[in-house]
């Protein structure tokens, strides 16, 4: 395991009867670090998170405050005791949204709130005994200020190193991810990203992917207050791992957008499924979907016999199109054999439903399209490069229990049948869930 150490600082109120209990909270004008547990992952060399000292915090002021305010609200309460940084309520309450307000929480049952959003202590480490006992939250506009909690205005230090508060509407990461640190980057520069969608992570929607890339992301170098917002450039299902392709620039989201539209670009997945298929050759599904042309191509990788579920075969799986739930669909409608841990269209069975909470085993696990530069720290063009699907496919099964170990992350540059355009390859390799699966 890996950590990151994310320096954290405090101030702002504290709530007491007396100035004494007031007075033991001032030692908090002091910066705290947060430690987050992050997975260890193999990146290239620009592909690693952000590092720890850029995503740091300092206080901006302290208040103290008492029951004998009469206020109900934290907006409220912050628009009376400093109208010089809150000058209205609505700037408050601004503030309390974007996440610039913490409070320790005393852990009195009786003033837990299950709607807020707690920040587990095994998180936070340089706290003083005084406060062991408290619990941290991310105060929004509706927090309710207790007595003996300690409130905390706070801001990010280095501002120029990350992307800026209107790319992120809030200084920390969202609530349905706190761990960011294991998103996957495979890669990244300062036009594209390339990350690796955990399982049960939407790609844009509520508790997505989008909002966490500028936590995760570095900004372009040349960032501005116009710099845009890091945005997938397509989409996978929640329940599917692998590769998403990120633009960082306008010039970049003009370019894969129209490719991707366009159908430019090749994309591979692999998908466990029941049942026992044979053969070496590509084949074939040509079914339409929702009345519209649906292809998908598919080969057979691996066929083996588990004591649970009979037999599974794995396949890759290389769409020509792009409908909804296209895989799932083909596989189990067309060849009658539905993807292991699918929960829509696995067509029922006892055994098959006992899959379902082993989760979906379909990952999207290699993708080519054009990019409009070298990456950065590439070898540079390369002259010999392998069929798609044949790249997608080529050793990408190991030994789980052994020292065969899954290949690295690989990514090639090399020019088009025109020989004008560069094109990008990557792939990833498949979860390890999917070789203990099928016990290799």
């Amino acid at each position: 395991m890996q950590y990151l150490m994310l320096p954290y600082t405090a101030a702002l109120f504290v709530l007491s009867r007396d100035r004494s209990s007031c007075a033991k909270y001032s030692h908090f004008s002091q910066r705290f670090s947060t430690l987050i547990q992050a997975n260890t992952n193999d990146f290239t060399d620009n592909a690693s998170a952000i590092d720890a000292k850029n995503v740091q915090y300092e206080i901006v002021k302290n208040y103290t405050a008492s029951y004998d305010d009469e206020i109900t609200t934290l907006p409220k309460l912050l628009h009376k005791l400093d109208k010089e940084t809150f000058p209205s309520v609505s700037q408050a309450r601004k503030a309390c949204n974007q996440g610039r307000i913490l409070i320790f929480r005393n852990k009195n049952p009786a003033l837990m709130n299950s709607d807020e959003r707690y920040l587990d202590q095994k998180f936070v480490i340089n706290l003083d005994s005084m406060i062991s006992t408290s619990t941290l939250i991310i105060a929004d506009k509706s927090s309710k200020v207790n007595h003996q909690d300690v409130v905390l205005l706070h801001k990010r230090v280095n501002d120029h190193e990350l992307y800026p508060l209107q790319c992120s509407t809030t200084l920390h990461p969202p609530p349905h991810y706190f761990d960011f640190s294991s998103i996957p980057i495979i890669y990244q520069d300062e036009n594209i990203a390339l990350v690796n969608k955990p399982e049960q992570l939407t790609t844009v929607g509520k508790s997505d992917l989008q909002s966490l890339l500028p936590f995760v992301l570095k900004p372009p170098s040349s960032a501005t207050k116009d710099i845009p917002i890091p945005r997938p450039v397509h989409r996978i299902d929640r329940r599917t791992s692998g590769i998403v392709v990120i633009s960082k620039s306008t010039k970049s989201t003009k370019l894969l957008s129209h490719q991707f539209a366009t159908r430019q670009v090749q994309k591979s997945y692999v998908a466990i499924v029941f049942g026992r298929l044979e053969g070496k050759d590509w084949n074939r599904i040509d079914y339409p979907i929702d009345g519209k042309p649906s292809i998908t191509d598919w080969k057979v990788i691996h066929t083996c016999k588990h004591e649970k579920f009979g037999w599974l075969s794995v396949l890759c799986c290389s769409p020509k199109t792009g409908r909804y739930h296209q895989i799932q669909r083909h596989l189990a409608y067309c060849l009658q054999m539905p993807i292991v841990g699918d929960t829509k269209y696995d067509m029922g069975g006892e055994i098959r439903k006992d899959a379902r909470n082993l989760g979906l085993f379909l990952c999207a696990n290699a993708i080519d399209f054009q990019c409009d530069q070298l990456l950065v720290n590439n070898k540079g063009i390369q002259g010999n490069f392998k069929d798609f699907r044949e790249f997608a496919t080529t050793n990408i099964l190991y030994n789980s229990d052994e020292d065969d170990q899954p290949f690295e992350n690989e990514i090639i540059c090399y020019h088009d049948e025109t020989g004008r355009n560069i094109r990008i390859r990557t792939r990833i390799p498949i979860p390890a869930k999917y070789m203990n699966l099928i016990d290799m």
